[in-house]
């Protein structure tokens, strides 16, 4: 079965950085002028849809392909991707204060509820 995301490559993506990687593996966050909270559209359901989108693929392809290392790359995607949002968390809450406090307590991480 053809499977376009290759979990593989996201792995190799998050560990090995390259400029053909299908992942930014990055952890500079930066603000631009003006910048705002984003709170609406799909950042209303979940703080970080990209990533989700991201992990449903990997997870996806990996019930898709039927086999155990799929799942094996999944965890690793998913324990690369925890990492990062959990940096961009924390910045967030530096950069926005109260209001992100507030958002995060109102809107869940990666699944929405």
């Amino acid at each position: 079965m053809f499977c376009f995301f290759s979990p593989w490559r996201s792995c190799g993506g998050l560990a090995f950085p390259s400029p053909f990687s299908t992942v930014d593996s990055s952890q500079a966050v930066t603000l631009k002028e003006g910048h705002e909270l984003i709170t609406s559209g799909p950042y209303a359901l979940v703080r970080h849809p990209i990533y989700m989108g991201l992990l449903l693929t990997v997870l996806g392809c990996a019930i898709a392909r039927g086999e155990w290392r799929g799942l094996v790359a999944f965890a690793i995607v998913f324990g690369e991707l925890w990492h990062k949002l959990s940096l961009e968390e924390k910045w967030m809450r530096e950069q926005f204060g109260e209001s992100y406090t507030a958002y995060s307590q109102r809107v869940s991480t990666l699944v929405p509820i």
